[in-house]
């Protein structure tokens, strides 16, 4: 049971962290960030993470890079899966 426990808070945790990784790469891809901020622009955001959320770790610039490119190969699967979900005549279980 409390090893059970263990594992559901873990799975959580995960999921939590895959979302924000998640929005984070779509806030960046969506704004063109990089276009408008330059050269600088991760290390800056990495700062900023930072410094907004201390003690929390994985806000470095090549994890930051990884979030936006996470969120580029993903996103298209999504796009793809839903256009699918939407043409089926079976109905989709919550």
């Amino acid at each position: 049971m409390f090893i059970q426990s263990q594992v559901k808070a873990a799975v959580k945790v995960n999921t939590e962290m895959l979302r924000f990784y998640w929005s984070l790469g779509r806030d960046i891809v969506e704004r063109q960030a990089e276009n408008h901020y330059g050269k600088s622009f991760y290390a800056n955001l990495s700062r900023d993470l930072k410094k907004a959320i201390p003690g929390v770790s994985g806000l470095t610039e090549n994890n930051i890079r990884y979030a936006k490119r996470f969120y580029e190969l993903y996103s298209q699967s999504q796009e793809i899966l839903q256009q699918v979900a939407e043409k089926s005549d079976t109905p989709i279980l919550q």
